[in-house]
């Protein structure tokens, strides 16, 4: 006599649509990361995030750095805030600023393999790509349903600019390497335009950093923009 367990038709029916019924809401949960806290078991609340990523959240200043050790939670906490100033979408927790206009907005990587790796899927989660159809982000802190256009890069699998459907309409956030951007040695992608929001991921040369306060200057409809940095002071500064 068998000691497996016996099913009927119907309990293995109904046990298939449990098993789908997990997967899709493990999928949407990733998808939409934003209205899940960290255990995915309720809502993200302010009670989530450290005191030193409220302290960013909340910093009346148009600029704001952190600088720390790797895997701690830099990278997350400012791709959320990038993602709510993206959106306009913010929980009714939010202490900080709030965008009321669909930004303009730049993403700032060291090179195209930490916009791939770092940057786009905390943003935009992963890459699908389909055997027919266009390549789309799956959802990540911006969600599926926000992110419309993207145009890819010649650089495989990095996008040049992605389309946001935020809450005051279509916006954008274009992502850019500042090893390939510095002043007088290359070409400066973002020159002459007019930046709402920035975030640079990892120290950007020092002849970049004026470019980027003037791009923010007028930004966020002549009020001026916000810049976030994240960096680990891997040379000790």
């Amino acid at each position: 006599m068998s000691s497996e367990p016996q099913y009927t038709e119907a309990q293995l029916e109904q046990m298939v649509v449990k098993f789908e019924a997990l997967k899709e809401a493990a999928l949407y949960k990733k998808q939409h990361k934003r209205e899940f806290s960290f255990d995915g078991e309720s809502y993200m609340h302010e009670h989530d995030w450290y005191p030193w990523q409220l302290e960013g959240f909340y910093s009346d200043k148009p600029q704001w750095m952190t600088m720390a050790a790797n895997q701690i939670g830099k990278t997350i906490s400012e791709a959320f805030h990038f993602a709510l100033d993206v959106t306009g979408r913010y929980p009714d927790w939010w202490q900080g600023y709030r965008y009321e206009h669909a930004p303009n907005c730049l993403a700032l990587g060291v090179d195209s393999e930490q916009l791939r790796a770092v940057i786009q899927p905390e943003l935009f989660g992963d890459i699908i790509d389909p055997p027919s159809g266009k390549k789309y982000f799956s959802g990540g802190w911006i969600h599926r349903e926000e992110i419309g256009r993207i145009e890819w890069s010649q650089v495989p699998n990095v996008a040049k600019r992605v389309e946001i459907l935020g809450k005051y309409g279509r916006g954008s956030v274009v992502l850019r390497t500042s090893s390939q951007s510095k002043t007088g040695s290359g070409s400066l992608s973002f020159a002459g335009s007019r930046i709402c929001r920035i975030w640079v991921d990892e120290c950007p040369p020092d002849e970049l950093i004026g470019q980027l306060n003037v791009r923010t200057a007028n930004g966020n409809l002549g009020k001026g923009g916000h810049i976030g940095y994240t960096m680990t002071p891997e040379l000790g500064k």
